[in-house]
């Protein structure tokens, strides 16, 4: 698939979607901030098309991957099953992993 036919398979999927993220429900007019993302991913097999593709915010999109679900109810219901209550957050002791994650330095837990 060429960089143009990906544009409008994009902008079908995005229209589709109706630019709003299918797990969180983030909405982006311009559709800034919006993924497109292969549910079965095209090196195990997934195909180009709209039934395979699905509008993400780049923070679910890299929920998903991590959790590496594979078909659309997974990933939809996944904002409920998989985030923790905010009562169960707890701030780190220290910002030692701030400073590993985001550069300059080492990994805390090493």
């Amino acid at each position: 698939m060429n960089r143009a036919e990906w544009r409008e398979l994009r902008r079908k999927v995005l229209t589709r979607d109706g630019n709003t993220c299918q797990r969180c429900d983030k909405y982006s007019r311009s559709s800034k901030g919006l993924s497109i993302h292969h549910i079965i991913p095209r090196d195990e097999g997934g195909a180009d098309l709209r039934d395979n593709l699905i509008t993400l915010c780049h923070s679910c999109h890299d929920f998903v991957e991590l959790k590496e679900y594979r078909n659309r109810a997974e990933i939809i219901g996944s904002m409920e099953l998989d985030e923790p209550e905010i009562s169960e957050i707890q701030e780190p002791e220290s910002t030692d992993w701030h400073v590993w994650v985001y550069g300059g330095g080492r990994n805390p837990n090493t």
